[in-house]
This record gives structure tokens, C-alpha cells and sequence, in this order.
């Protein structure tokens, strides 16, 4: 109650940098919390012993929001939610013991028809999994970009499903 703290957005050169400050309510100065930095950072809220923030963040070339645990006085980072779901509105009950945030997801299945008939349509991956992108390759196999555990794994499978392999880790 007796400051307010805010995230900052900056264009700088063509990119997007994002910080976190403070400002006492009865007047003063801006304090600089979190420095400039190109992870999107929204949602910035102190523990009650003002030693860490709680912040929603996404990570550089990442789809997600992540709910994300801040320590000023040594730089430090503890990861709070690491799912296939993005984390926004987030706030604190006054003792700290109870976290409340949005939950976003994107669950999506993938359908084929090799007649282009709905009729004959054939699901070929299961609704439980966060498609990120899908695209054909020149020998008519799919490709597909997922994500898991908020890591992209790239792999392909034949037209009808199967045959599943990975192309990439995910690193």
C-alpha cells in the first residue's frame, strides 16, 4: 500500500525491452526493480517480505507465459509453472499462502481427408497436444511443430498418422 510497482515496455532500435519499477505513493522517484531486459514481462507483484516478485513472463521466441519467481538482491530465477498453459492476471492473497492467475490453453487435434470430404476425415493426433504449426513435406509427409512441456519439438508422420518421429529435441 504504499508504493506502486509496474512493468515497463520500451522500444529500443526495433526491439522490445521490458522492465520492472516501483514509485512511492506520496511522490519520488522511479526505482528500477528487474533492469531492461527482451523477455515480455507483465503482471509484476511482490511477496509479502518484499525479498521476490511474482511476474508472468515470456521468454524470448516463446508461445507461452510462465508464472516466474524474481529475487532482487542476488539476480536470481525459480520457475513457479512449467506446463503447456499460459499464466496471466496473476495476484496474491495479503499473507502470500495463495496464488489466483488465469489459465490459458491451446489443445488442438489435427484432422485429415484424403478426399477432401468431411466424411472421410481421420484424426491423426489427439486433442491433448499444443500445435504450434503443420505443413506438408515435398514427399507428402506431415510436419508438425509442438510443444511439450514448453519445449518445440519438430517431427513428421506419414499421411494417414503413423509412422511418428521426431526431428528435433526440443533444445
Amino acid at each position: 500500500g504504499t508504493s506502486l510497482l509496474f512493468s515497463v515496455r520500451k522500444q529500443i532500435d526495433g526491439k522490445t525491452f521490458y522492465s520492472i519499477s516501483e514509485v512511492p505513493m506520496n511522490g519520488g522517484g522511479e526505482k528500477v526493480i528487474l533492469p531492461q531486459q527482451e523477455k515480455q514481462i507483465t503482471d509484476a507483484l511482490w511477496m509479502p517480505d518484499k525479498q521476490s516478485l511474482l511476474m508472468s513472463v515470456r521468454e524470448i521466441n516463446a508461445e507461452l507465459r510462465q508464472i516466474w519467481q524474481y529475487f532482487p538482491a542476488n539476480g536470481e530465477w525459480k520457475r513457479v509453472t512449467n506446463d503447456n498453459s499460459s499464466y496471466r492476471g496473476i495476484s496474491l492473497t495479503t499473507d502470500g499462502k495463495t496464488l489466483v492467475a488465469s489459465q490459458e490453453s491451446r489443445l488442438t487435434s489435427l484432422w485429415m481427408s484424403p478426399t477432401a470430404a468431411a466424411d472421410d476425415l481421420k484424426q491423426v493426433l489427439p486433442g491433448n497436444h499444443y500445435l504450434i504449426d503443420v505443413g506438408w513435406t515435398t514427399d507428402s509427409a506431415l510436419v508438425d511443430s509442438i510443444l511439450e512441456n514448453t519445449k518445440e519439438m519438430i517431427s513428421t508422420m506419414t499421411s494417414d498418422g503413423t509412422g511418428n518421429k521426431n526431428v528435433t529435441s526440443g533444445e
